[in-house]
């Protein structure tokens, strides 16, 4: 389901991208979370830093990749320090480990957004400014989720307990 109701509105989403997704991430969840996952438009040392002073294990790639191409070889044994903090990420992703943990990326976050689109009559927000678009980007991630949740077939037991949430939602049910 998607969480992503809030944007990071700064100057540079790509500087503050670690700082705002772990302060939502916090905010939704009530706890922090152990690890980030990120494409490598959000590599950035300032997100490391934050990443490592919030002892959150990071995999951002370092840059991009097509999907034709082939993996690297998994390397073996640790990570050598005197790389640069690059290619010592680049590295941590390479191998079997690393693979997997990004992998999930693809699982978690990339499909929310595809369904939006594909959902949508367009991929682009219809208002403008700050408030109506927060609104706007509210208001779709609740038509996913509500879509998610009446498909999974659960939608029927979050009605059922409608009578203590009042008429309204009683109203919505009938």
């Amino acid at each position: 389901m998607s969480g992503a109701e809030q944007g990071c509105n700064r100057a540079s989403t790509r500087r503050c991208f670690a700082s705002c997704s772990v302060d939502q991430i916090e905010r939704n969840l009530g706890r922090r979370p152990t690890r980030l996952l990120a494409d490598a438009g959000y590599y950035s040392d300032a997100n490391l830093d934050h990443l490592q002073q919030a002892q959150i294990e990071a995999f951002i790639a370092t840059r991009r990749t097509k999907h034709s191409d082939p993996p690297p070889a998994a390397p073996r044994g640790r990570i050598p320090q005197h790389l640069s903090r690059r290619q010592r990420m680049a590295r941590k992703l390479a191998t079997k480990a690393g693979r997997q943990h990004y992998a999930h990326r693809k699982v978690i976050v990339e499909p929310i957004f595809g369904q939006i689109r594909s959902a949508a009559a367009s991929a682009r927000v219809s208002l403008r400014g700050e408030a109506p678009v927060r609104a706007e980007w509210v208001l779709i991630n609740l038509v996913h989720n509500l879509g998610k949740l009446f498909g999974s077939g659960r939608g029927g037991r979050v009605l059922a307990g409608r009578a203590r949430f009042g008429p309204a939602l009683s109203a919505m049910a009938a």
